[in-house]
């Protein structure tokens, strides 16, 4: 797995990204998430990772791996590093779901997901992630920690769709993730 940036190596602020993700962080970052300068110091490491990108056995070890690695490099640069868990995906199309459940006369929150689903289907990732070592100190947040509790993971929440879809959130979604993000990035 090859592990790149989501801002070209000599884009180190948004004066010189791509006009596209100049566009696309200021459309999807909800403004309470990020009041800081209009450049950014420590430009994103963007990454998706799962199970079916490496071969099943050696999976996990390879991903601690090759993430250790590029941990290390990021270090070297002094550059701080905030990991993003994964998100639980439901499986289902969620607004086609809330369709059905409102067509039907259910309430809508009357369809959520396991969350052992989430801990089985993560649990070799979340404990690859877990085992990273930083010398410069690494910010982790969990975005299961909002969407989930002990026994369920919601896909909507006060009538809104958490999702887009089966597995991506919504803006909604993601603004569901704002306080976490202003602990990481410091708020305004």
């Amino acid at each position: 797995m090859e592990l790149t940036t989501g801002v070209p190596k000599a884009c180190a602020s948004t004066a010189r990204m791509p006009k596209d993700s100049q566009r696309l962080i200021r459309q999807y970052m909800p403004a309470s998430a990020y009041q800081g300068p209009a450049e950014y110091d420590e430009p994103p490491l963007i990454a998706r990772y799962t199970d079916r990108m490496i071969d099943q056995q050696n999976s996990a070890e390879v991903l601690a791996q090759l993430l250790q690695k590029t941990l290390n490099r990021l270090d070297a640069m002094d550059l701080r590093v905030v990991l993003i868990y994964p998100v639980p995906e439901v499986g289902y199309v969620v607004p086609d779901v809330l369709a059905r459940l409102a067509m039907a006369g259910r309430p809508l929150d009357s369809f959520m997901r396991p969350a052992s689903l989430y801990w089985t289907r993560n649990q070799r990732t979340i404990a690859a992630l877990d085992g990273l070592r930083s010398t410069r100190g690494l910010v982790r947040i969990r975005p299961a920690v909002r969407l989930c509790d002990q026994n369920e993971c919601r896909i909507e929440h006060e009538g809104n769709p958490l999702y887009l879809d089966d597995d991506h959130l919504s803006r909604y979604g993601a603004e569901q993730l704002t306080p976490l993000l202003a602990a990481a990035f410091g708020s305004p």
